[in-house]
């Protein structure tokens, strides 16, 4: 007779509660991240808010970093404090602080849309600033985050929990895209911008709501030793610990490489929609309609990137999602029709989330054990950095040297220059995966 059959419950090992805290907070972080993606949706950064500011008088420098601008602000801030953010013993905390105060922006700007009387030149600066200013306060706890996330999710489950983050949120945006199209056919102007940054702001609180699910791992006491160890780095030393002489040095120096130049795929975005509106002469609820078809390119993406992240590891997703954003930008020049734009907009959507998703996983994949908010702040700059340099290139190329398509040229270029340094990175999973080759057994273990 066994202690059950007595009436006694045995106590779950420690094995059984890692493994159920584990579970829950794969489905917390999925919905954590689907509110967050559909809230975005209706202020989409990508394919709505850099028309909006061309069509409201705002210069094109602005909404050509409109799709970038959060993550700017995102990016450059965490160097300010990932040391501090390491030494950190608890940090669900410090995350839903900052959480708060990068949603509680989209309240305050669809307020003052609806309600404030803007005209002129105050519409678009209202735009573009509801996204730079949450990324801003964002960035202060997004260190964190990624500790969090990275604590609470297995590394064999980091890849699918980010595709169906993704997933979630792009299923759910169809309906605002659909609700876009609807609001600026019925409220022109500023009330119909105002509203979309409310209801975004619904979702973006569903998600912080979300943060207070997470089961934080407990707190492991560690020796003296390695406290004061820990306490005494900065990012600069982490940082050059990490590049020292070795035989991962290339290839971690490429991985830096390959990040850089994946984000030249920023030259298209903000000016894709906007030349389809005028080159097919559509209204702008037209907007709407690009959405909803970008999102589900989005859900299409994910799950192949689900398939084969968790199986193959990030670097074989990367490589792919690079492969196939040099592809679907080739395209782009050669849409005369609104079916075709439709869907090669949606194609170019999913190669983009494949792209992500592998790319996060693999910088999660390649963190150290000692260091990581620092070390994530580091890779968290050089995306800044190549965000401000091809936001900058890409207001001048469209402003001055040939337009949509030389930007098109120019970001293929620099893609595959990103998928030439990823070929020297080493697979953290062991062995190198040929992308194309992962992919179609992706495919087939979805369809089976």
């Amino acid at each position: 007779m066994n202690l059950r059959e007595l009436g006694v419950e045995s106590s779950p090992t420690p094995t059984q509660t890692q493994a159920a805290r584990d579970r829950r907070n794969y489905w917390v972080y999925l919905f954590e991240g689907g509110f967050f993606v559909f809230g975005m949706g209706f202020v989409n950064v990508q394919s709505l808010l850099p028309a909006l500011i061309l069509e409201e008088g705002g210069p094109s420098w602005v909404a050509a970093y409109m799709p970038t601008i959060m993550m700017i602000g995102m990016f450059g801030i965490p160097m300010l404090n990932a040391g501090w953010i390491d030494r950190l013993k608890q940090l669900k905390p410090f995350v839903k602080l900052t959480g708060f105060f990068q949603r509680i922006v989209y309240l305050v700007i669809g307020l003052v849309l609806i309600w404030g009387g803007l005209k002129g030149s105050a519409v678009w600066m209202a735009l573009a600033a509801a996204p730079l200013f949450s990324g801003i306060l964002g960035g202060l706890g997004f260190a964190a985050w990624q500790r969090l996330f990275m604590n609470s999710v297995p590394s064999a489950k980091r890849a699918s929990n980010l595709a169906f983050r993704f997933l979630f949120g792009g299923v759910t945006g169809i309906v605002a895209g659909a609700l876009i199209n609807w609001t600026l056919g019925h409220y022109p102007g500023t009330i119909g911008y105002g509203l979309l940054h409310l209801w975004a702001t619904v979702f973006f609180f569903a998600s912080w709501g979300m943060l207070f699910l997470v089961k934080e791992k407990p707190v492991e006491p560690k020796p003296d030793a390695v406290e004061e160890t820990v306490t005494s780095e900065g990012v600069w030393t982490v940082l050059k610990r990490y590049y020292a002489p070795g035989p991962l040095r290339r290839s971690r120096r490429s991985f830096v490489g390959s990040l850089f130049f994946m984000h030249a795929f920023t030259l298209v975005v903000p000016f894709y929609a906007v030349t389809l509106l005028t080159r097919l002469d559509q209204p702008k609820s037209f907007l709407g309609i690009l959405a909803m078809w970008q999102m589900g390119g989005q859900s299409a993406g994910n799950l192949l990137a689900a398939a084969v992240g968790d199986r193959w590891g990030g670097r074989a997703t990367f490589g792919f999602g690079l492969f196939a954003v040099c592809v679907t930008i080739g395209a782009a020049p050669f849409l005369n029709d609104p079916l075709h734009a439709q869907l090669a907009y949606a194609a170019f959507a999913m190669s983009m989330m494949v792209m992500f998703i592998g790319k996060d996983t693999l910088l999660m994949e390649l963190s150290p054990e000692k260091g990581q908010s620092s070390y994530l702040a580091g890779m968290a700059m050089v995306t800044m950095l190549s965000l401000v340099v091809f936001g900058g290139v890409a207001q001048l190329i469209w402003s001055s040297f040939g337009g949509f398509d030389t930007l098109a040229f120019v970001a293929i270029i620099l893609c595959v220059a990103g998928f030439g340094f990823l070929s020297f990175v080493e697979d953290p999973r062991g062995a190198h995966v040929n992308p194309l080759r992962a992919i179609r057994r992706g495919i087939l273990r979805v369809f089976r």
